[in-house]
């Protein structure tokens, strides 16, 4: 892989318009890597699509990857030991890094197996504006073997691993599409923000301001199902999470304080997740309010400004049509007996 030539101005004049910037090999690795991969997933989905639908699916029009994904992989000869791995993923971090791995932050492993937690692709330009980082748990085929029985499976070691793997996989599933899910709130509570705040400085668009208002109430009533469904299935996702305990969390064996595993963290970080959602929620829902009362209180004192001129004008205009019509009025009150001097 070669690095990326991008050309640019490094003036606004011409006489020096021939700057350049060249990306790092590594960087172009991990970029096509990682952009095989959403293609792929993205094609996946067309297949699926008739099939299936829900949040996901409708959250992004383009063909890019929309549904949570966690992929699975087999490394074979990697170092047993908790010292040992964390020394060889540290001494080969380049050339991990440069196939889309990253064992230094969010990794969790119970010796056999490993999960990483994505980190946004998008934030280090390795993927599109709308691709979505994924999940991914490694199989360390030599250890993970250890306590596989081949044997059901007529010896076939894949065949073995893949069965056993799915149990694992089964015990992620309720903690990947929340994460991904309470992710995308937050995207949209961010752009809604944006939109929220440059609509109450230009003071105007009130209609506008009333869709927005709409968009608010529905991420609210999302987030506020979501965490409903979350207490009334506690128990249940609790069984179900049980099996993550034994991922423990990765960091230098030199530290021996305990940073908890797989299942603490995410209890952690959904929690945390959907109180600071609510609470933003909350403070965009109570500036929105207190615009729309301002607007409203703006609007009722133009209007009653609109009344009064236009009850002036009406004034005006009665005194006119009176002064014009004064000799026909005249006429008809001597018609009724009315003595009127004019003079």
């Amino acid at each position: 892989y070669l690095p990326r030539l991008e050309l640019r101005k490094a003036v606004p004049w011409k006489l020096w318009d021939h700057g350049f910037s060249e990306t790092d090999a590594n960087m172009e690795m991990r970029r096509t890597i990682l952009e095989w991969l959403e293609e792929l997933r993205s094609r996946v989905e067309i297949c699926l699509k008739p099939f299936i639908s829900g949040h996901f699916m409708k959250s992004s029009p383009d063909k890019s990857a929309r549904l949570p994904a966690i992929e699975v992989y087999g490394l074979k000869g990697a170092p047993e030991g908790v010292e040992s791995f964390y020394t060889w993923t540290k001494e080969a971090r380049w050339w991990l890094d440069s196939l889309g791995f990253d064992f230094v932050f969010n990794t969790y492993s119970d010796g056999s197996l490993v999960f990483m937690r994505p980190r946004d692709e998008r934030l280090f330009g390795q993927l599109s504006e709308r691709g979505q980082p994924t999940f991914r748990l490694v199989v360390l085929w030599e250890q993970y073997l250890k306590s596989t029985d081949a044997r059901p499976h007529g010896g076939n070691e894949r065949t073995a691993i893949i069965h056993k793997t799915s149990y694992v996989l089964t015990a992620l599933l309720p903690t990947v599409p929340l994460l991904r899910f309470l992710n995308s709130v937050q995207t949209s509570i961010e752009k809604i923000r944006r939109v929220s705040y440059l609509t109450m400085k230009s003071g105007r668009r009130l209609g506008k301001y009333l869709k927005l208002s709409a968009k608010i109430q529905r991420e609210s009533m999302l987030l506020e199902r979501i965490s409903l469904d979350i207490e009334q299935q506690k128990q249940i996702l609790e069984h179900k999470m049980k099996g993550l305990e034994t991922l423990e969390f990765i960091v230098n064996p030199a530290d021996k304080k305990k940073r908890g595993d797989l299942k603490e963290h995410t209890d952690k970080t959904i929690e945390y997740n959907i109180n600071l959602l609510k609470s933003q929620l909350s403070l965009i829902r109570t500036s929105s309010s207190e615009f729309v009362t301002l607007q409203n209180m703006r609007a009722m004192y133009r209007l009653q400004w609109y009344v009064l001129v236009l009850s002036i004008i009406a004034t005006i205009a009665t005194i006119i049509s009176v002064f014009a019509a004064w000799p026909n009025i005249v006429e008809f009150l001597r018609t009724m007996g009315f003595q009127i001097n004019t003079k």
